[in-house]
């Protein structure tokens, strides 16, 4: 079953049909004549809010101290083996 405007040829091998170059337009000419757009989603940025967000989460959820045992046990390992 074949897609409209969807044909195989766009993926076909370079070696096949002359050189297909992956920036080349009609890769995706098929699917952006049918209303194929891609989009993200725009919100206010607030980089300092989100860092303070995730740290204070990072501090609730008790993560801090499962770095702080990690780095000991770490350290600790390190002076067993000579390292």
């Amino acid at each position: 079953m074949a897609l409209p405007g969807f044909s195989l040829e766009y993926f076909a091998p370079p070696w096949s049909s002359g050189a297909l170059l992956p920036h080349s337009p009609r890769l995706f000419s098929s699917w952006l004549d049918h209303g194929l757009f891609f989009a993200q989603s725009v919100r206010e940025v607030d980089i300092l809010g989100d860092f303070q967000d995730a740290w204070n989460n990072f501090i609730k959820t008790g993560q801090v101290w499962a770095l702080i045992i990690g780095f000991v046990l770490g350290w600790g390992f390190r002076g067993f083996t000579g390292g």
